[in-house]
């Protein structure tokens, strides 16, 4: 955030500026989250479900939203992704083992077990554009 702040890539995917605590609720747009564990998880609860250990990184116009695991120092925080439409019998949350810039670069080229996102704008996408917003 501190190098090119929040913005948009290639149009889908909204990136958002983390908050204080104070501001959640009191900004347009940010909210406080936490995932359920029957999203997907069928009877697990992992570190990073529980309250408070997700904070939004992201969204697209799909309905999927992009998360860290706030389990660890934050330069250990990984990227949680809530996939609105999951791949057939997939989970709706899934936890990659990297931060956000690694995520998207294996997004981008499309070395992740499969597209993390319901939409394939980003998907194997060569020449992700990224604008400050």
């Amino acid at each position: 955030m501190e190098t090119y702040g929040p913005g948009e890539i290639s149009g889908c995917l909204g990136i958002v500026p983390p908050v204080g605590a104070a501001e959640i609720g009191n900004i347009p747009g940010v909210c406080p989250c936490a995932a359920e564990p029957e999203e997907g998880i069928e009877g697990i609860e992992p570190e990073y479900l529980v309250h408070g250990g997700l904070f939004a990184w992201g969204g697209n116009p799909d309905g999927d939203s992009a998360y860290w695991s706030t389990v660890g120092e934050p330069d250990e925080w990984r990227s949680v992704i809530f996939r609105r439409h999951p791949v057939p019998r997939g989970p709706a949350l899934t936890r990659y083992d990297c931060g956000i810039v690694e995520f998207l670069v294996r997004t981008f080229q499309g070395r992740l077990a499969y597209n993390p996102f319901s939409g394939t704008d980003l998907w194997r996408n060569e020449s992700p554009a990224f604008v400050r917003g």
